[in-house]
């Protein structure tokens, strides 16, 4: 399937890609979110609403600014070959029991029985293609999206749906071509962990996580608490390596907007953005207070935020940005809770809610704070871009890696991997402590080159009998995120960053402002190690991962190198951070994300 926005013939040059993810609650409005971004809001209201009104598997918008869609089409479907066909090796007899054991395989994906002989993946791979570039009946993509255990099946499905206009006015103007994924909630997540219907963690890529630009998170009272136990690590690497936008809804917006009569376009509603977001609107004089403190809360877990006893209010931990500037309120629509009964009753026909004064309102809410979050996202973009072709950022990076403090820190924490039984003297950043695996094990595993480090099709969550195959490789990749993580947020910036070239400042309008230029230089090094460097298919005891080639590799300089200064572990760790900063040095492109050779 073409790119319809690059194609477009109001664009020059090669479009930016934006991905961003509505994440939060289930129920909490992702969906209509990204329905009013659309000039079809009603069909796509209906189209991801199951019987229970969830989307059962994740959904990914391209908001494309083309006349020549008239019709949603399915640009890709990505799929669990192994769910789908029942095992590793493509068994025809497993794959037939599948079909038989699951009747949305043959209902819903329209898959048959084969014979002895057939190749399993090769008709598995070329049914699932035929999806691409139709334009499915709504009743086939609903079911698509919402039957139950789909899940299990689709991995993500991607739509291209027109923009609204002035969303697509935007992305023209400024080549930016844009992705929206539509992420199951987060109750769905905590009810498929607590009803043991994961076998596994959910990886990013699973989640629905990987690659983003932003995250749009729809603000909910509370949260479930086994969120922030099993996914700590995954959250707080995609929270604290892309902008987070806060959205909230509120039952009074659209009553106050009307009190001067003011009519319903742009400018109007961006102004009242504006004011809302500088506390000049009476009333909304402290929207942190009325709508994100349950939020604030949550991400203090995953040390994004923390609270500030000296103001008496939560604070971003990443000062980039304005912290109102990425708070946001969605109106509560009369005409939204109503659709679903009057299609019921025929009492209105597609498209009419467009027109329903309070359905324009919060649209056009909808489409100006979107393009806001565009704008700033577009603008952190180009400030890490300028840090990564400096090369200050693996100048940095490496420099705080060399200290011999933070060098025998990690040696020190090593030496504690025995202490699995002990809380109180476990390691801090060498995980996961597997019981099965011992310190001078895995020093061992290193050295020994007739020691396997990943499995025929590379796999590293691979098991026999209940235990990893592959444990060193595992805890090498664990650590080398969860260290290269730590490292950088140790850098310190002592003065204005210069271009080692001209010695002219990059950014001269935060001269002085040693923090904010800081955090801009280790965002941007979060960004490359979540986006470029973080494994996308495996988790390992719920921990990210680096990329496992990348471990390999660590492992085998290591193995070809007789004089070491460190235990071979460390070696190995410090292997692998110097070619992540080798890798910035050559290619600092923010829009590149992980591919593995397997995909």
């Amino acid at each position: 399937m073409g790119n319809f926005l690059t194609r477009d013939a109001h664009l020059k040059g090669r479009a930016k890609r934006i991905n961003l993810a509505y994440f939060g609650g289930t129920k909490g409005g992702k969906t209509t979110g990204i329905a009013a971004l659309t000039n079809i809001p009603d069909i796509i209201i209906d189209l991801a609403s199951g019987d229970d009104g969830r989307t059962k598997t994740t959904v990914q918008y391209h908001i494309v600014p083309s006349e020549q869609l008239s019709d949603i089409l399915v640009e890709d479907i990505e799929f669990f070959e192994q769910n789908i066909i029942g095992s590793v090796v493509g068994d025809i007899q497993k794959y037939n029991e599948q079909l038989k054991k699951d009747p949305v395989l043959k209902r819903i994906l329209g898959l048959e029985p084969l014979n002895e002989g057939d190749d399993v993946r090769k008709y598995v791979s070329g049914h699932m293609k035929q999806f691409k570039g139709t334009t499915p009946s709504i009743e086939t993509l609903k079911s698509l999206m919402c039957s139950e255990n789909i899940d299990r099946y689709i991995r993500r499905i991607t739509l291209a749906v027109p923009a609204h206009s002035d969303v697509a006015d935007y992305i023209i103007k400024n080549k930016v071509d844009l992705f929206i994924r539509d992420t199951r909630g987060l109750l769905d997540i905590a009810l498929d962990s607590t009803n043991a219907k994961e076998q596994s963690p959910r990886t990013l890529r699973e989640l629905g996580l990987e690659g983003l630009d932003g995250i749009v998170f729809f603000c909910s009272e509370s949260y479930p608490n086994i969120i922030q136990e099993l996914y700590h690590d995954t959250f707080k690497s995609v929270f604290q390596s892309v902008p987070v936008f806060l959205i909230a809804r509120d039952n009074m917006m659209f009553k106050i907007f009307n009190m001067n009569s003011q009519p319903t376009n742009y400018k109007n509603v961006e102004s009242l953005i504006d004011n809302i977001q500088q506390g000049k609107n009476n009333f909304y004089s402290d929207i942190e207070e009325q709508y994100f403190l349950n939020t604030f809360a949550l991400m203090e877990k995953f040390d994004i935020t923390s609270f500030d006893s000296s103001v008496g209010s939560y604070k971003f931990r990443d000062t980039f940005f304005n912290q109102q500037k990425v708070e946001f309120l969605l109106p509560s629509c009369a005409s939204l809770k109503s659709l679903s009964v009057m299609k019921l009753h025929s009492s209105m026909s597609n498209g009419d809610i467009a027109t329903q004064p309070d359905f324009v309102f919060y649209q056009t809410i909808a489409v100006v704070s979107c393009i806001k979050m565009l704008k700033m996202i577009c603008h952190l973009q180009e400030g890490m871009s300028s840090i990564l072709k400096s090369g200050l950022a693996s100048d940095c990076l490496w420099n705080v890696c060399l200290e011999p403090d933070n060098m025998n820190s990690l040696e020190m924490d090593f030496s504690k991997y025995d202490n699995y039984h002990t809380s109180y003297d476990a390691t801090s950043y060498v995980k996961p402590q597997f019981t099965t695996i011992s310190k001078e094990r895995i020093e061992q595993d290193i050295a020994d080159s007739m020691v396997e480090l990943l499995g025929s099709r590379g796999g590293i969550t691979t098991t026999s009998n209940g235990k990893l195959r592959y444990p060193t490789t595992a805890v090498t990749a664990v650590t080398s995120r969860q260290w290269i993580s730590k490292l950088i947020s140790k850098i310190k910036i002592e003065r204005d960053l210069r271009n080692p070239t001209t010695n002219e400042e990059l950014f001269p309008d935060l001269h002085g402002n040693m923090r904010a230029q800081e955090t801009l230089l280790q965002k941007a090094l979060y960004c490359i190690l979540y986006k470029r460097y973080t494994d996308v298919n495996a988790t390992i005891q719920y921990y990210l991962l680096v990329d496992r080639y990348k471990v390999v590799d660590g492992i085998l300089r290591r193995r070809n190198i007789s004089n070491i200064s460190y235990t071979s572990f460390v070696e190995v760790i410090r292997n692998i951070i110097e070619e992540f900063c080798n890798d910035l040095r050559t290619s600092y492109d923010i829009s590149e994300v992980y591919r593995n050779s397997n995909d």
